[in-house]
């Protein structure tokens, strides 16, 4: 009986204070809402670290070329084999999505919010080799000056919850620069020499290929 006629007065207390309130007698109570983009940044690290594996897995990312020695007039030359390496993730931003339209797509209609990971990459390359099938078994282990950033934007519902969806891609800022020989602290930008393009459409991982015949 006692717990009943505890918890009958604190309903009634509440009600009281919310009319009260309604008739600008006492303040509006403060309702503290979730940080549902506080809590979306806290995930982009560990989703970044996965889809570093996923793209790094891409069979794209491996071609093998064609070089023509200087001087050849017969297009004599060797094949060498080129790698893309995603290297690190760098979580951008968190933004809510504004109201749907109806030109939009299904996934951009839905309500929630989008983030962008920006991940960096260089392309290694292999030794020089005399046939194709010797350069594709080789080891691409040398540093080149290609480098560059692609940024992927991915969509959360309202909850804050990611649909587990593959990055869709956003942009690319391609480089020609010497390989980097000291620390880089995270976040900091490389400005030196960059080129933005604009890419719309499905997501590319990897340069034109190549193609030579044997």
């Amino acid at each position: 009986m006692v717990l009943v006629c505890m918890a009958g007065c604190a309903r009634a207390k509440q009600v009281t204070n919310q009319m009260l309130a309604d008739f600008g007698l006492r303040p509006q109570p403060v309702i503290e809402k979730p940080d549902i983009e506080g809590e979306i940044r806290a995930k982009l690290a560990s989703i970044g670290k996965t889809e570093l594996d996923r793209l790094n897995g891409n069979p794209a990312n491996v071609e093998v070329k064609f070089e023509t020695m200087p001087g050849s007039s017969i297009g004599l030359g060797q094949f060498y084999k080129t790698v893309k390496v995603y290297e690190n993730a760098y979580p951008l931003d968190v933004t809510r999505k504004r109201a749907p339209q109806v030109q939009q797509s299904e996934t951009l209609r839905k309500l929630g919010y989008t983030a962008r990971i920006e991940y960096r990459y260089r392309i290694y390359r292999g030794k020089p080799s005399p046939s194709r099938d010797d350069a594709r078994d080789s080891v691409a282990d040398i540093k080149t000056d290609e480098a560059g950033r692609e940024i992927l934007i991915y969509h959360f519902d309202e909850t804050g919850a990611w649909d587990a969806e593959h990055g869709r891609f956003d942009r690319r800022i391609e480089s020609k620069e010497e390989p980097t020989t000291g620390a880089q602290t995270e976040g900091q930008e490389q400005t030196s020499g960059l080129k933005r393009i604009e890419v719309g459409g499905s997501l590319r991982l990897s340069v034109d290929s190549v193609h030579v015949d044997d």
